[in-house]
């Protein structure tokens, strides 16, 4: 009796664990998009998304995908964890293809990113990750702003490489000081 009552005991006191890990991704994920700077020529802010979505996969793997999920979910039933809000029509913004862009870079990351225990291994896979984002992002600046490709990489993606390639490395460093 004594043996199933601590079993039971554990279990519970696992999935409390689970649903807070999970809650705190979540909660990283919407501060972390509140941290935003606007650029004039651009609809689409500089926040510090990737580097949590980087080191969320780094620490918790696919309990960071399935934290975005319900992050993104959340953010379509109206609750304000976007960049710049949400709701249900935050799907046809701008930027809601960097949204889907963090978690398919994430499901990437997830089976590429550990084949190797190498600083330089770990900068190749964050940027091929921020390389998926990019490409939803801009995929998703033309379909709702009608404009052409080059104009597109112009307002979405060049604005962002120097922030983003500061938080590749500041992930591969934090990876490779605990990965060690």
């Amino acid at each position: 009796m004594l043996v199933k009552s601590l079993g039971l005991r554990f279990s519970l006191l696992k999935v409390v664990r689970e649903i807070l890990i999970v809650s705190i991704f979540v909660f990283l994920l919407t501060l972390s998009s509140k941290v935003r700077i606007y650029f004039p020529f651009s609809p689409v802010p500089a926040t510090l998304q990737t580097l949590v979505i980087f080191l969320g996969v780094v620490f918790w793997r696919e309990k960071a995908v399935f934290s975005q999920l319900i992050w993104i979910f959340l953010g379509i039933l109206g609750l304000p964890f976007f960049s710049q809000g949400g709701g249900f029509f935050y799907i046809f913004s701008p930027t809601f293809g960097y949204i889907l862009g963090f978690v398919i870079a994430s499901l990437f990351l997830i089976k590429f990113l550990f084949f190797k225990k190498n600083f330089y291994w770990y900068l190749l896979s964050f940027s091929l990750a921020n390389l998926i984002i990019y490409i939803l992002g801009a995929a998703s600046i033309i379909l709702s702003l009608k404009i052409s490709f080059l104009s597109a990489i112009e307002i979405g993606v060049f604005p962002f490489i120097y922030g983003d390639f500061l938080k590749i490395v500041l992930a591969g460093l934090i990876t490779r000081l605990t990965r060690a």
